[in-house]
C-alpha cells in the first residue's frame, strides 16, 4: 500500500512531467525526497510557480451575455466565469493546445457551469491535461467532473450537485484533489475513484447520495480521506473501500448511512480519529478477505453494530496509539464488534462497558484479545460458536448476573492467561465439544452460578503454567456434564462442606501437581450420574460419591 507520502511524491513527479526539459534546471519553491512528507501546500505553491512561468494565459467569460468558455479555451487557459455558462466542457489533451487549464469563478457565489447536455460530464478532462477548477458550481450533467486517462483535476470551494451519475470521477489513471467542496444531491457515488486512480478528499461535505454512496474507491484505486463530513442515505454506504483498493481515512465525521464505512474485496484501510455514528447497519463492516487497522481515536457510536468482520475480513489495532487516544464502540444496539465466517482480530487495549453484548466470535472466526477490559450490564460479554477461536491475555471480563460472561458452543476453543472473569451468572461455559485452555495466572471469582461450567466439552491447564484460581462463586466453582478435566496449578476455592467440583454424567477429573480444592468433589450418588475422580495433587481432597 502507498504511503502519504509516496501518494503526494507521485503527485508532484506527474505534474512536473508538465515542464518542459530546459526548464528543469530553475528552482522550485519546494523540493521533495523519497520517505519525505510533502504538504498540499507546498505542492500548490509549485504549481503557481510553474504556472506564472510557462504559459497561462487569463482572460473572462461572462455568461451573462451569452459568452462561452469553450470558445474562450481556443485562446486561453485561465478562464475566469461570470455568472452560469450553459456547456459542457471537453478538455482533451489529445486536441486541446493546452496542457494546463484553470477554470474558477468570481467574485459571486452562483457562478457556474450547467451541462447543456445531460448524456455528458459538466467538466471532462482526458490524457495528460492539468485542470483547477475553483468556485464553481458543477450541475446537470452525467457527471460534475471526470477525470481520465493520466489527467489530473484539483476542485476546491466549489459545488457539484445534481448530476444524474457520479458527482465526481476519478476515472482510471488520473490524479484527482477535492477540497473544501461541497458534493450532494448526485443520482449515483459523490465521489468515485477507479482503476488504479489517487484521489486526496480533504474537508468536503458529502451528502444525499441515494443511489450511490458518498465516498467509492474501487478497482485498485488509492485515497486520502481526510477531515470531511460525510452522510449517507439509508440502503447504502457512506465510504467504501472496495476490489483491491486502498486508503488512509482520517479524522472524518462519517454518518447516517446503512453502513458507515465498508473495506471489501482484498481492500485494506487505515483508520484514524473518525467518528462513524447512527448508521443503521455496522459502523465498520469488513468483508471478503479485506483488512483494515484502527490506528488510534476512532468512536463506533449509535449503530446496530460497532464493527462487522466477515468472510475472512480481519482488524488490527495499533497497540501504543490506544494509550494515547483509545478507540470507543459505546451505544451500538446490536452490539460492539462481530465476527463471522473466517473473520479475524487481533485487539488491544480496548476498553468497553456496554449495556449491550461485546463480542461474539462465530463460525471458524479468530480473536486474539489483550490488555482490554470489557464489561456487559445485560448480555454475554464474549459469545463464540462454530469452530471460533479465541486467545485472551490480561484482560478483565466482567459480566451480568442474568447470564454467562463467557459462552463458548459447538467446538469453539479458548485460551485464557492472566485474565479475571468476574460478574456473571458463570464465569465461563463450555458446551457442545468446546474447549477452555487455562494458560495461568487467571482469576475467576464472583459468578452467581458457577465459575466454570462445561457440557460435552474439555477444561485443562498444564504443569508449565503459573497458577490460576477459581473461588468465591456462587452454586459451585466447577460443573461439570459429560466433560474431561485435567489441572495442574490450578486453586478451586469454595466452601467447606459444600459441593464445589459437581462432576456429573460420567466426567473426569484429572487433579495435577500444584492443585488443590476447597470443599467437596461430587461424583454423582447414581450410576448413571457418577463421575471419576484421580487426584495426582498431593493434597488431600474431601470427595462424595468418587
Amino acid at each position: 500500500m502507498k504511503t502519504r507520502e509516496t501518494f503526494f511524491l507521485s503527485f508532484s513527479f506527474l505534474c512536473l512531467g508538465f515542464v518542459p526539459i530546459s526548464a528543469m534546471g530553475q528552482s522550485l519553491p519546494h523540493t521533495f525526497s523519497a520517505n519525505t512528507a510533502a504538504k498540499a501546500s507546498e505542492v500548490n505553491e509549485n504549481f503557481t510557480y510553474l504556472l506564472e512561468r510557462f504559459g497561462t494565459r487569463k482572460t473572462t467569460v461572462n455568461c451573462y451575455s451569452g459568452e462561452s468558455i469553450t470558445t474562450a479555451l481556443q485562446n486561453y487557459n485561465h478562464i475566469v466565469i461570470s455568472g452560469v455558462c450553459t456547456e459542457n466542457i471537453s478538455l482533451d489533451g489529445e486536441t486541446l493546445p493546452h496542457r494546463v487549464v484553470i477554470l474558477e469563478g468570481s467574485s459571486s457565489a452562483s457562478d457556474g457551469i450547467t451541462a447543456s447536455s445531460s448524456a455528458s460530464p459538466v467538466i471532462d478532462i482526458n490524457y495528460h491535461v492539468f485542470v483547477r477548477v475553483k468556485n464553481l458550481t458543477l450541475k446537470g450533467g452525467q457527471m460534475g467532473l471526470k477525470v481520465r486517462r493520466n489527467g489530473i483535476a484539483l476542485i476546491s470551494n466549489s459545488i457539484v450537485e445534481n448530476n444524474s451519475g457520479h458527482g465526481i470521477c476519478a476515472c482510471g489513471t488520473s490524479f484527482m484533489f477535492s477540497e473544501s467542496n461541497t458534493i450532494r444531491n448526485n443520482s449515483d457515488n459523490g465521489i468515485y475513484a477507479t482503476d488504479n486512480a489517487e484521489v486526496n478528499i480533504k474537508s468536503n461535505t458529502i451528502s444525499g447520495h441515494s443511489g450511490g454512496s458518498s465516498i467509492t474507491i474501487t478497482q485498485g484505486a488509492y485515497a486520502v480521506i481526510n477531515s470531511n463530513t460525510i452522510t449517507g442515505s439509508s440502503g447504502n454506504t457512506a465510504v467504501q473501500i472496495i476490489r483491491g483498493s486502498s486508503a488512509y481515512i482520517k479524522s472524518n465525521t462519517i454518518q447516517s448511512a446503512h453502513n458507515g464505512i465498508s473495506v471489501k474485496d482484498s481492500s485494506h484501510a487505515i483508520l484514524k480519529n473518525n467518528s462513524v455514528s447512527s448508521n443503521s447497519q455496522n459502523g465498520l463492516l469488513i468483508k471478503n478477505n479485506a483488512s483494515a487497522v484502527l490506528v488510534e481515536g476512532n468512536t463506533f457510536s449509535n449503530n446496530n453494530a460497532g464493527i462487522l468482520l466477515t468472510l475472512g475480513g480481519s482488524l488490527n489495532m495499533g497497540c501504543d496509539e490506544q494509550l494515547t487516544s483509545a478507540t470507543t464502540i459505546s451505544g451500538n444496539t446490536g452490539g460492539a464488534i462481530f465476527l463471522e465466517k473466517g473473520g479475524t482480530a487481533k485487539l488491544c487495549n480496548l476498553t468497553l462497558n456496554l449495556s449491550t453484548p461485546a463480542m461474539a466470535v462465530n463460525t471458524n472466526s479468530s480473536l486474539e484479545l489483550s490488555n482490554s477490559s470489557l464489561t456487559s450490564s445485560s448480555g454475554r460479554v464474549i459469545y463464540s460458536r462454530g469452530g471460533a477461536a479465541l486467545d485472551i491475555d490480561n484482560t478483565t471480563i466482567t459480566g451480568n448476573s442474568s447470564t454467562e460472561a463467557v459462552k463458548l458452543n459447538d467446538g469453539s476453543n479458548l485460551q485464557i492467561k492472566g485474565s479475571t472473569v468476574s460478574g456473571g451468572a458463570k464465569g465461563i461455559s463450555a458446551v457442545y465439544n468446546s474447549i477452555v485452555r487455562l494458560q495461568g495466572g487467571n482469576t475467576i471469582t464472583g459468578n452467581t452460578q458457577a465459575g466454570i461450567n462445561l457440557l460435552n466439552s474439555t477444561l485443562h491447564q498444564y504443569s508449565d503454567a503459573g497458577t490460576s484460581t477459581i473461588s468465591s462463586n456462587g452454586g459451585s466453582e466447577i460443573v461439570a456434564e459429560r466433560s474431561y478435566l485435567n489441572l495442574d496449578n490450578v486453586t478451586v476455592t469454595g466452601t467447606g462442606g459444600s459441593t464445589e467440583v459437581d462432576l456429573r454424567y460420567g466426567s473426569l477429573l484429572m487433579l495435577g501437581s500444584g492443585s488443590s480444592v476447597t470443599g467437596t468433589v461430587t461424583c454423582g450418588n447414581t450410576a448413571s450420574d457418577n463421575g471419576s475422580f484421580v487426584n495426582n495433587s498431593g493434597t488431600s481432597v474431601t470427595t462424595s460419591g468418587c
